[in-house]
């Protein structure tokens, strides 16, 4: 497409211009070029690393979920341990207190036999 108020000899130096400015610059892009392979490299390298770490912090995560249910259960399971132990505790002392009623029964029958026996006695 032809420029309005551009000759043809400007046009040739346009021309020649941009054929200069890419043959010097072309190095230098090319080396800008394997610079940015070289970071997107590195990056999808950091990315992966950055995918293992989030990988690793849901694993913990999820743990951690899991440790707080645990320790949301301790004080139940704790009252439902303390209730049991409550309970033998007091099954035993019933235990205790039934077998000092039957020493009581047995040194009370004692205590009449031996009554009985002086009354005998007294009277033979």
């Amino acid at each position: 497409m032809a420029v309005k108020g551009i000759k043809e000899t400007e046009k040739v130096a346009v021309g020649a211009i941009r054929t200069a400015l890419q043959t010097w610059l072309a190095p230098q892009l090319s080396d800008i070029s394997q610079r940015l392979t070289h970071v997107e490299a590195r990056l999808d390298g950091i990315d992966r690393r950055l995918d293992g770490i989030d990988h690793r912090l849901d694993g913990i995560d999820k743990r951690l979920d899991g440790m707080d249910r645990r320790i949301d259960a301790v004080p139940k399971q704790m009252e439902e341990g303390f209730r049991s132990l409550r309970s033998e505790f007091e099954a035993r002392i019933d235990a205790v207190r039934a077998d000092i009623r039957r020493l009581d029964n047995i040194a009370e029958l004692r205590e009449r036999m031996a009554s009985v026996e002086a009354k005998l006695a007294q009277r033979n």
